[in-house]
């Protein structure tokens, strides 16, 4: 576990881990991202595991504390942060009044995963109602219904963060907490950057320009693919597929450069393919009914050149149409 666990920390050489604890674990850049938005704050880890939050907390919040109903896991976690203070409870029965509350409830139960929140370990609909009245932080999968959290009775603002090019997380800040006029953020932590929805998000949309651009998925997730477009100069493609253009490159973004358009179809993508000399091939499908994968395989290529391949749905109704660009990967 130790050697799975290098994958998320700096240093795990002599941490202890339960195998389902690690699965959940917070990678460590993501939890520093959390720690320092709670920078000078007491925090009150109510679901604290084997401590791998508390380890970020112990250098950024001005006290933290950390409990888990576990005695196993919060025996690790003495072990693993050794000089923040631990006891053992229940997170659905309070033992702190004035702290922030962070709250990580487990989705797993024997390495499966649990998608209604109402399954989570606590229940994430009796975690908001225990603490309605107080500063809330809680760690959600990053697939979790927006819409069903807020039936659930929170309101605040969600921030989705990647990390690698992988959504990692979905966290909930309660109002308290969020920045004003802030609902939905997401927080590319390889940029670094961060996007909410109080920018502007108008964009236009128009055919393709010099480059295309997949945004990164916590852009995609937190609905802000129209606010990221705005910030960077940028166009979309059809105004209910998440592809973006522009003739210029954000710092920093992988894009596409476009050498070649056409209707999709796999006879026609091969015919191009082959005329551009393409080899290995690189596939990218917004919107479109095709496995990547599948398609690779058969499109049986042997040409020497590597390229990337975007097949994108524009226009709707009878206008729809998949579309191919054939492009140059900037790397």
């Amino acid at each position: 576990m130790r050697r799975r666990a290098a994958a998320k920390f700096a240093d795990p050489s002599d941490w202890l881990f339960t195998d389902d604890a690690l699965q959940q674990a917070t990678a460590q850049p993501v939890a520093e991202h959390r720690a320092r938005r709670l920078a000078g704050a007491t925090v009150h880890d109510v679901t604290c595991s084997v401590g791998t939050e508390l380890a970020a907390l112990n250098n950024s919040a001005g006290f933290a504390l950390g409990s888990d109903i576990d005695p196993v896991r919060l025996a690790m976690a003495r072990h693993n942060v050794g000089d923040v203070e631990l006891c053992r409870a229940d997170a659905l029965r309070p033992v702190t009044r004035d702290a922030v509350v962070l709250a990580d409830p487990a989705r797993r139960r024997s390495g499966r995963r649990r998608f209604d929140p109402r399954d989570y370990t606590p229940p994430l609909d009796r975690v908001l109602a225990v603490y309605r009245d107080r500063d809330l932080v809680v760690k959600c999968a990053p697939g979790i219904d927006f819409a069903e959290v807020g039936r659930l009775g929170f309101s605040g603002e969600i921030e989705v963060t990647s990390l690698d090019g992988n959504v990692r997380e979905a966290c909930l800040w309660s109002s308290g907490l969020a920045e004003v006029g802030v609902t939905r953020r997401a927080t590319m932590l390889d940029g670094p950057e961060q996007i909410t929805d109080a920018e502007a998000g108008d964009c236009p949309v128009a055919p393709a320009g010099r480059w295309i651009i997949d945004p990164d998925g916590a852009v995609v997730r937190a609905g802000l693919v129209r606010h990221y477009a705005a910030r960077h100069g940028l166009w979309q493609l059809d105004p209910d597929i998440a592809h973006l253009s522009g003739d210029r490159l954000p710092d920093g973004v992988r894009g596409f450069e476009v050498l070649d358009e056409l209707g999709y179809s796999e006879k026609r993508l091969r015919q191009a393919l082959s005329a551009h000399d393409a080899g290995a091939v690189e596939i990218l499908v917004r919107g479109v009914d095709v496995d990547p994968d599948a398609l690779r395989r058969r499109l049986r290529l042997r040409g020497s050149h590597p390229v990337s391949v975007v097949i994108t749905r524009i226009g709707s109704g009878t206008a729809s149409r998949a579309t191919a660009f054939i492009c140059r990967p900037s790397r």
